[in-house]
């Protein structure tokens, strides 16, 4: 299955996503989704620069950030829970706790929770 296609059925399935499905792509400080058998790409976000406070080099790099979220957002949500490759060490559960509880923040900063 290739990237786009994994990534509309993941919007598909999952009720909380609200968000164009990806994949975006940035271009400058734009933002686009390649709509597939158009000949226009259709923006998602450009990023301002606001009274000289964001270069346009920094204004570039936040929208190929921008640009990479719906990968991102996926390979979270499909990131499995740690196992028992962690072992029952203490750094080990640290780990698998510290996994847990950044994974989640990102996902629920994601989904506006």
């Amino acid at each position: 299955m290739g990237l786009r296609r994994g990534l509309r059925r993941a919007a598909e399935e999952d009720p909380m996503t609200k968000h164009t499905p990806g994949p975006w792509y940035a271009c400058g400080r734009t933002v686009s989704l390649d709509r597939e058998g158009l000949e226009m790409l259709t923006q998602v976000a450009r990023v301002t620069v606001h009274r000289g406070e964001i270069t346009g080099e920094a204004a570039e790099a936040n929208a190929r950030l921008i640009a990479a979220a719906p990968e991102q957002n996926a390979a979270l949500l499909s990131a499995p829970e740690p196992g028992p490759w962690c072992g029952t060490s203490k750094a080990g559960l640290l780990y698998a706790d510290w996994w847990r509880d950044i994974r989640g923040a990102a996902i629920a900063k994601a989904e506006g929770r």
